[in-house]
C-alpha cells in the first residue's frame, strides 16, 4: 500500500513538473493566490517569500512596520492586563500602577523606554499577568505575544529598527490585494496576498 501511495505521488508530481515547464517554456508567468480566513497566516507566508526568494525588506521597508509592531505590543499588554483584573487575578501594587498607566495608552502612542521597562517588569514578574497569559486559549491574543513581550526593551529603545524577524511576526491587516514577482528555478511566479475578512473575500474571485 504504501509502495503504491508513493509511486502515485511521484507520477503526480512528474505531472506537475512537465506542466510546470510548458507554462515557462510559453513565456507565462504562474500565479500564486494565497487565500483563506483571517489570521490563518497568508501575509506571514507573502513574507517569508519575500524574504528567501525576492528582494526582501530593505531599512525604509522595516521601518515602515514601527507602527503595526507598536499597535500589536499594546494591545497584546492591554489584553493581558484585562484577562487578569476579569479573572481577578491580583496584582502586586507595583503592577497596578503599571498596569493603570499603561491601560491609558492608544495603539498609536509610541513606545518609549518607560512604557518598556513597564511592560517588561508586567511580564517577567507578575504571576497575574503570566496566568492570564497561560489561559490564552479562552480568549483572542495573537501567536506573537511571547516573542514580543520577550523583545519589548530592545523595541522600545530610541531609534528601534525592526528585525527581518520582528516584521515575520508582526501582525497586520491586508486590507488590499498585494503583489510580488520573484523567481525560482528559471519560474517566473507571481504571488498575490488578498483580505482574509469576511468584507475582503470578494476580492478573491
Amino acid at each position: 500500500m504504501g509502495q503504491s501511495c508513493s509511486n502515485a505521488e511521484v507520477i503526480e508530481s512528474r505531472k506537475i513538473s512537465k506542466l510546470l515547464i510548458k507554462e515557462r517554456d510559453t513565456n507565462h508567468q504562474l500565479k500564486l493566490l494565497l487565500l483563506g480566513a483571517g489570521l490563518a497566516g497568508k501575509s506571514t507566508i507573502f513574507k517569508q517569500v519575500a524574504i528567501l526568494y525576492s528582494k526582501g525588506f530593505d531599512e525604509k521597508a522595516r521601518e515602515n512596520y514601527v507602527p503595526a509592531i507598536t499597535g500589536n505590543v499594546i494591545e497584546i499588554i492591554k489584553t493581558l492586563i484585562f484577562e487578569a483584573q476579569k479573572r481577578e487575578q491580583e496584582l502586586s501594587p507595583q503592577g497596578s500602577e503599571k498596569s493603570s498607566e499603561l491601560m491609558k495608552l492608544g495603539l498609536d502612542d509610541p513606545l518609549t523606554p518607560a512604557i518598556g521597562e513597564a511592560i517588561n517588569f508586567l511580564w517577567q514578574k507578575e504571576k497575574a499577568i503570566k496566568e492570564a497569559y497561560e489561559s490564552r486559549s479562552s480568549f483572542v491574543l495573537g501567536d506573537n505575544a511571547s516573542y514580543f513581550l520577550e523583545n519589548i526593551l530592545r523595541i522600545c529603545t530610541p531609534g528601534y529598527l525592526p528585525t527581518e524577524q520582528d516584521v515575520l511576526r508582526v501582525r497586520v491587516r491586508t486590507s488590499s490585494i498585494v503583489e510580488m514577482p520573484f523567481s525560482l528555478n528559471g519560474f517566473d511566479f507571481l504571488i498575490l496576498d488578498v483580505g482574509g475578512q469576511r468584507g475582503e473575500r470578494r476580492k478573491w474571485i
